[in-house]
């Protein structure tokens, strides 16, 4: 298992919460070791480990995100998307089967293009797109 100390340069701050959310990625193979020590100062804001997990996804795989961004009729997403284009919402849950109870929630708010579940890990995860939810094959 990698071991990080993740120093935050701003306000030199040692966050072990997120030290130990980005070397478990890591050691899973998620993400690089080197890329695990870019945390922006910002990841602060983020209120879970899961979340700054998949933050720390996102930007490995250079895809553009902003959390929680706006607000739809009783839900506000965890991150905004764009995915090929598509703006996408997602919602993190600690969930390693689909959520029907949040799927339901979430197709309730009014938001009518790509949604996305996003699960313990990149194998639990699900898309809707208008015509269903799909599980998501995203690579580790």
């Amino acid at each position: 298992m990698i071991r990080l100390r993740l120093t935050l340069p701003l306000e030199g701050v040692y966050h072990p919460l997120w030290a130990a959310a980005l070397s478990k990625w890591a050691s899973q193979g998620w993400m690089s070791p080197v890329s695990t020590v870019t945390v922006t100062r910002w990841w602060l804001g983020l209120p879970s480990q899961l979340e700054a997990r998949w933050a720390a996804y996102f930007d490995q795989r250079g895809l553009a995100w902003q959390y929680e961004l706006v607000r739809f009729s009783g839900w506000t997403p965890d991150f905004r998307l764009v995915l090929n284009g598509v703006e996408a919402y997602a919602e993190v849950k600690p969930v390693s089967a689909f959520p029907m109870d949040v799927a339901q929630r979430v197709l309730g708010a009014g938001w009518t293009s790509d949604i996305l579940i996003l699960g313990r890990e990149p194998r639990h995860a699900w898309r809707h797109r208008g015509d269903g939810w799909t599980p998501l094959d995203l690579p580790a």
